[in-house]
């Protein structure tokens, strides 16, 4: 509803004027004097104000210009007895909505009122959209400013990680490098500003740069081995890794250049340290094995053996792998005395040692081994796997048999010298 103030010192005119108002539909109050008007608008919301020029103590200017800076959107029309250009003049300078000659009638103050109403519809309408437009731009400004230092402190991010990467990185568009860090700087030779703008298959050594090529024409996007050029001429071997992605607007290569040197080094010095066991245990008729003590997973090529493995037995990589398979190979002889001996070995934890007899696979030769292992347990405290080590000693056996009976002989011979 729409509240109306009439503001008059002389009765009749304040209680003729609220009546009009109040049979148009609005809810209206009125006031003798301006220091009671400003009491009731100090507590109370009014649409419009219906004022007296000449009141007592406060004119109806001066009242004009208290609501004006208290309350901008409030409506003031002024009534006067006494029409002049001057008081009119000036109630338009206070910013007065309209200004009216008493006696008034009915159908011009219902209507003039009526139009205040609607301006001031408008006049609320209009300072709620300038205020919203101003939290609007002001929460604009806010997300600008945090976005403009979010950016910046993403950038800042990037260009930390894109640095503190232990590789080198690099963006290419069919080969011309974008954007690098300074990894690839560090790890090539060339400053950074010679590699922006550069070919990057000349950081390629020339018996790769086509293996490259073909990869970025495909899209690869997989980890690869290539070798590198240095600024120096050197070569290294190199681990190579792209992404296809989207860079300023176009499809672009974003790729990892990864010095292997070390790693090439390693496992080159494995390789050759398992060449020299292999060698030894060739040398030495021993193997090396691990097998699998889980009786669900026997069945699984639970077993892992060194190439000479198969030399001592007569096999290949395609005997079963299994406890059954293991038994076909042992003397029937030590069948039984082994696998109890295996039983205890697991069941009291202890270190396998034993010599026993072989039937060799492949030609049916029977041959003495000797028998290690060391038991392996699980999380739980159960035997899990075995490693150990098996070397054929036929030789040795032999050569122990050859002596024992060379010792029979002799006793023999000195106990008949006797005689």
């Amino acid at each position: 509803m729409t509240h109306i103030l009439v503001v008059d010192d002389e009765k009749s005119i304040r209680l003729t004027v609220s009546e009009f108002l109040k049979d148009a539909g609005y809810i209206v109050e009125t006031a003798e004097d301006a220091d009671e008007a400003l009491e009731i608008l100090s507590t109370t919301k009014m649409d419009v104000v219906v004022s007296d020029i000449v009141l007592p103590r406060i004119t109806g200017i001066d009242l004009l210009k208290s609501i004006r800076n208290a309350s901008p959107n409030v409506q003031v029309i002024l009534m006067t007895g006494e029409p002049n250009v001057e008081t009119a003049s000036e109630a338009v300078r206070a910013g007065a909505f309209d200004y009216l000659t008493k006696p008034v009638t009915k159908e011009k103050i219902t209507r003039i009122v009526s139009h205040a109403c609607k301006v001031k519809v408008v006049d609320d309408e209009r300072r709620r959209l300038e205020k919203e437009n101003k939290e609007y731009q002001k929460n604009l400004e806010k997300l600008v400013e945090e976005r403009t230092k979010s950016l910046s402190e993403s950038e800042e991010r990037f260009k930390s990680l894109h640095n503190a990467s232990f590789g080198g990185i690099a963006i290419h568009d069919k080969g011309i490098i974008l954007e690098c860090n300074l990894g690839l700087s560090e790890m090539t030779g060339y400053s950074v500003e010679e590699l922006i703008g550069m070919d990057g298959l000349l950081l390629i050594a020339e018996k790769s740069r086509s293996y490259v090529m073909s990869n970025i024409q495909s899209g690869y996007e997989k980890s690869y081995e290539a070798f590198g050029l240095r600024k120096n001429g050197d070569q290294y071997p190199l681990r190579l890794e792209a992404r296809n992605v989207h860079y300023k607007g176009k499809p672009v290569r974003t790729v990892e250049f990864r010095d292997i040197t070390e790693r090439k080094q390693i496992e080159e010095a494995l390789r050759h340290n398992e060449e020299m066991i292999l060698s030894s245990q060739s040398v030495a008729n021993i193997c090396s094995y691990s097998t699998n003590l889980d009786v669900n997973e026997i069945e699984k090529s639970a077993w892992v053996c060194s190439p000479e493995f198969y030399k001592i037995f007569g096999i290949d990589e395609t005997y079963p792998h299994t406890i059954e398979g293991w038994a076909n190979f042992i003397h029937p002889d030590y069948r039984k005395e082994v696998f109890e001996y295996h039983e205890s070995v697991v069941k009291e934890r202890k270190i396998f040692n034993r010599d026993y007899k072989i039937i060799r696979i492949n030609d049916g030769a029977e041959r003495w081994v000797h028998g290690t292992g060391k038991l392996e347990f699980d999380e739980k405290g159960n035997p899990a796997r075995m490693h150990g080590a098996i070397q054929d000693i036929t030789e040795r056996k032999e050569a122990e048999k050859i002596l024992l009976e060379s010792e029979q002989r002799y006793r023999t011979l000195s106990n008949s010298s006797f005689e």
